[in-house]
């Protein structure tokens, strides 16, 4: 069968998306705290057998339902344990979704906007950023955009096959994170049911019956959960139920409209279309005829409007609304091409575009000289950052012109580009500003690969990702989380082979007492607070 160039050229695409998602996954240290805390609860999984419930040094708050820990044991039996595969799936659910976005999407909103929909998503600053980053969103993200097509096809043709996937997509959400595929697809069945002239066709999704179904995978679950440690489950119901609906977490919190702000920020590459693209969105909810915009509209709202009025708050938790976003973006990049209607709204989002992109630029020159550490770096991010603006100014002149296809297609390649720029070279060089955890293990290693007992004193900030790689380089060692300066008085005056790590009052209490003794400093910031991740680390072989 002959390939045409067209499909040649959406095959690149999808290629150069997917090397977004996978480039350097393995150079860049574990992210702390949720990413290597799941990296802890798989490699314990695997060693313990226990594939139930989720325990791992110093990862309590992050535990969850198990099906992303699966996935990663089953990746690290594939590529080993590292950071690429603790990544692995996360980074193909993602290139799923864009799939996804244009096989299933075409039905809906037509190619074109489909493809470009596709393009929107893949090159905006979120969702490959969870290909980087193996926190359960991104898994998630998968399910939410399955069930979200799911229930147009139903919607659309009332067929058992779609009412089948729908519940598996549904079964599967909730093993990743419980809650939040109910939340998405509730609201989401609750609009079309009550606004779409076919809603009659949902009747045949029967949740009062098949809905237990669908339930059936996580309660099986939580019943040997419970059947190990029922404080385990109490805990997951007060912590990712309760809590989160009656107040914030870890101080996580903002006002109404935060989410909306940032859904701006994380599509800014396509701001120029974002304001149209929301009005009309927002609008087909209640004008009719129910077309397109209105499938769009519904799946964005439902994804994204209720959580603005909880008061725990974090960027992911409106996931499910971003390939509605992406959908609305690519549906008026085309709608633009073919009438003047929101002519003056491209052109007044223009202007705000391009103030956008000097800031961003403007931003990675000004602070990159205090990040990178030697000149060509800098050079490397200045170059970046330079290419991107005129890029995004050339996009927006054609769009003032009302060339808007060459316009987006130009702000397309513009935004796939700086991505994979930055994640080819500048994230890896600026990994050490937070990968002390995996320098002291590697040092350790170096120094003295044969310690017998390695003593982690320096508990500042609990970070996973200190005993994931102490485990990972000195598998033989034992490991002892103690900040008793009785047990290090005890171990250093014992006959092992012994590692000390250590925070700055702990080795200032010991070189009172021994002023010549030797020590290491690896220094990094915190990933989750403001401040420095300092390790003292004493070595007696």
């Amino acid at each position: 069968m002959k390939i045409s160039r067209a499909q040649v050229e959406k095959i690149l695409v999808f290629v150069a998306l997917a090397a977004i998602l996978f480039v350097n996954n393995g150079r860049v240290s574990l992210w702390d705290q949720d990413e290597a805390a799941y990296a802890g609860f798989a490699k314990h999984m695997i060693e313990t057998h226990n594939y139930v419930v989720p325990n791992f040094t110093w990862s309590f708050p992050h535990r969850k339902p198990p099906l992303h820990f699966w996935l990663i044991t089953v990746s690290y039996k594939i590529f080993g344990v590292n950071e690429f595969a603790v990544r692995f799936f996360v980074a193909l659910s993602l290139l799923g979704v864009y799939l996804m976005i244009y096989f299933f999407g075409k039905r809906f909103i037509g190619e074109k906007a489909a493809f470009y929909s596709a393009i929107v998503l893949g090159t905006s600053f979120f969702a490959p950023l969870l290909g980087k980053i193996a926190v359960t969103d991104g898994l998630l993200l998968f399910f939410h955009t399955l069930a979200g097509f799911s229930l147009l096809y139903v919607l659309e043709e009332r067929r058992w096959i779609y009412v089948f996937w729908f519940y598996v997509a549904v079964a599967a959400g909730l093993l990743v994170k419980g809650p939040p595929i109910l939340i998405f697809t509730g609201l989401y069945v609750v609009l079309l049911f009550a606004l779409h002239p076919k809603r009659k066709n949902l009747i045949i999704l029967h949740p009062w019956f098949f809905g237990w179904f669908a339930l059936l995978p996580l309660l099986w679950w939580g019943y040997k959960a419970w059947q190990q440690n029922p404080d385990f489950i109490r805990w997951m119901i007060n912590w990712y139920i309760i809590r989160r609906t009656h107040g914030a977490v870890f101080g996580q919190t903002g006002p109404v409209g935060y989410y909306l702000v940032t859904i701006i920020i994380f599509f800014s590459s396509y701001f120029v279309f974002f304001p149209a693209a929301f009005k009309n969105a927002i609008k087909a909810l209640w004008q009719k005829p129910k077309n397109s915009w209105f499938l769009v509209g519904a799946w964005m709202v439902s994804g994204w409007l209720i959580y603005e009025f909880i008061k725990s708050k974090l960027p992911a938790y409106v996931i499910a609304a971003y390939p509605a976003v992406a959908m609305a973006i690519g549906q008026q990049i085309v709608s633009s091409s073919k009438d003047t209607a929101d002519r003056t709204i491209n052109r007044v989002s223009a202007v705000l575009h391009l103030i956008i992109a000097l800031s961003l630029s403007g931003g990675i020159i000004f602070f990159g000289r205090s990040f990178f550490q030697s000149e060509s770096d800098f050079g490397q991010a200045v170059g970046i950052a330079v290419v991107y603006l005129m890029l995004t100014a050339y996009g927006l002149s054609l769009v003032w012109l009302d060339k808007i296809l060459d316009g987006a297609k130009v702000l397309m390649i513009n935004a796939g580009l700086f991505l994979l720029l930055t994640f080819s070279f500048l994230l890896p060089k600026l990994d050490y500003l937070r990968n002390a955890p995996e320098r002291t293990a590697l040092y350790i290693k170096d120094f003295d690969p044969d310690a017998q007992v390695v003593v982690v004193a320096n508990h500042f900030g609990d970070p996973p990702s200190l005993p994931f790689y102490l485990e990972t380089y000195l598998p033989h060692a034992k490991l002892i989380y103690t900040e008793k300066q009785k047990v290090i008085d005890s171990v250093l005056i014992s006959n092992s082979n012994y590692v000390l790590i250590l925070n700055e009052k702990q080795i200032n209490t010991l070189l009172k007492k021994r002023p010549m003794l030797s020590y290491k400093l690896i220094e990094s910031h915190a990933v989750d607070r403001p401040a420095d991740l300092d390790y003292y680390i004493v070595i007696k072989h």
